[in-house]
């Protein structure tokens, strides 16, 4: 009887270890790190408006590059510096550009800055056109962040 008795003592501390962990890590953690994550600046898009119809990415990247490196997708094959930019030209039915655009940055205090940079200024290719940059909003992109959650994997290793 005693080795059965060992072998539930040993079932419940681990299982009790578990859930802890996935408590405390699960739970707490990403509470209190999404808490503050509100005020932390974490956000590298920045939303350009009042572009002209001609604008092409190579010039945002230019212009935007000097005060940060622009963000490239991912590929699976070619280079990473063949990637493209994250830069994403918003076009009408029509293919031309319908004025706006979303740039995304590696580093957050980059697209912070960009506003206050480049607000009210305008593309050396394009003079007159008086650009508005602000920090897009991304809700969508924030949901992503939350799958640390499945790292409750550590949990049936009892």
């Amino acid at each position: 009887g005693g080795g059965s008795g060992g072998g539930s003592d040993r079932y419940g501390g681990g299982s009790g270890g578990g859930s802890d962990r996935y408590g405390g890590g699960g739970g707490g953690g990403n509470e209190s790190s999404r808490a503050p994550k509100e005020e932390v600046n974490t956000n590298v898009k920045i939303y350009i408006s009042g572009l002209p119809p001609g604008v092409t990415a190579e010039q945002l990247q230019e212009t935007f590059g000097m005060i940060g490196i622009v963000a490239r997708k991912r590929q699976k094959r070619g280079y990473p510096d063949q990637w493209p930019f994250k830069i994403n030209i918003y076009q009408g039915p029509d293919g031309k550009c319908k004025g706006d655009a979303s740039l995304t940055y590696e580093d957050p205090n980059a697209a912070a800055s960009a506003s206050s940079f480049f607000n009210g200024s305008e593309l050396p290719a394009h003079p007159g056109f008086k650009m508005a940059v602000q920090l897009a909003d991304v809700k969508e992109d924030e949901n992503q962040g939350g799958g640390g959650y499945g790292g409750g994997g550590g949990y049936g290793g009892g």
